[in-house]
C-alpha cells in the first residue's frame, strides 16, 4: 500500500517525517523545524521537486491511514 503525496514538495515531506518520528528523541527540535521552513521560504527553488509516493511499510502502523485526507 502506498500513501499518494500530491504535489508536495519533496523538502516539506522529508521535514513532515522527521518530525512524525515515533521516538521523540529523534524528531527536530523546534528551532531546527523553524530554520528549515525559514530557508525553504527564502530559497523557493528548494520546493520545485516534488515527493514521491511513500511505502506503507515505512510507516509506523499505529499511525492513522491519512491518505484519503485531501488536506491538512
Amino acid at each position: 500500500m502506498f500513501i499518494i503525496v500530491q504535489e508536495c514538495p519533496e523538502a516539506v515531506h522529508q521535514l513532515m517525517l522527521d518530525t512524525w518520528q515515533k521516538d521523540r528523541k529523534n524528531r527536530p527540535k523546534f528551532s531546527a523545524v523553524r530554520n528549515t521552513l525559514d530557508r525553504l521560504m527564502q530559497s523557493p527553488d528548494l520546493l520545485k521537486k516534488l515527493a514521491k509516493p511513500v511505502n506503507q511499510a515505512m510507516i509506523d502502523p499505529e499511525m492513522p491511514n491519512i491518505a484519503s485526507q485531501l488536506t491538512v
